[in-house]
């Protein structure tokens, strides 16, 4: 919405795009920074463009690897959100084991576009306890699937 300072507003979204309610804790207001990880780089760019909109900082890594190289490198990271299967030997849950044990405050949120008892059949100990965003997914549920891990911890 903008306001025109003469008791106007308008919507300059393109029609059919909801509206989205703030994040939680205003993170994006004060400089949350996001590692985004996945194989696919179109879905990585999307990725990176979703997050930038909702008022990210974002940094990338194309395999599990490069994630936790980057996370060496980084203390600024506030949330990694990463694929969960991917080629190379480290998958988004040795990822998300690393963060774990390494990086307590940091949160995680998963995501795949495999079958949910498929990976959570694959998952152990506090692993469990992560959100799973089902791929596909639109902005609004990226946005709500952020609110539960922002506000969870």
């Amino acid at each position: 919405m903008i306001d025109c300072g003469i008791n106007c507003e308008f919507d300059v979204r393109p029609s059919g795009v909801p509206s989205l309610p703030p994040l939680a804790l205003n993170w994006a207001s004060t400089g949350g920074c996001v590692l985004a990880v996945d194989d696919n780089k179109q879905v990585l760019e999307l990725t990176t463009f979703r997050l930038t909109t909702l008022g990210f900082d974002v940094l990338q890594a194309e395999n599990g690897a490069q994630a936790i190289d980057i996370l060496q490198r980084n203390a600024d990271i506030d949330l990694v959100f990463t694929d969960v299967v991917m080629p190379g030997g480290l998958s988004g849950y040795d990822v998300a084991h690393w963060v774990l044990n390494n990086r307590a405050a940091c949160r995680i949120l998963l995501t795949s576009g495999g079958f949910k008892e498929q990976i959570v059949n694959n998952i152990e100990g506090r692993l469990r306890d992560l959100t799973l965003l089902r791929k596909p997914y639109q902005l609004p549920e990226l946005q709500a699937a952020l609110n539960r891990v922002l506000v969870a911890m």
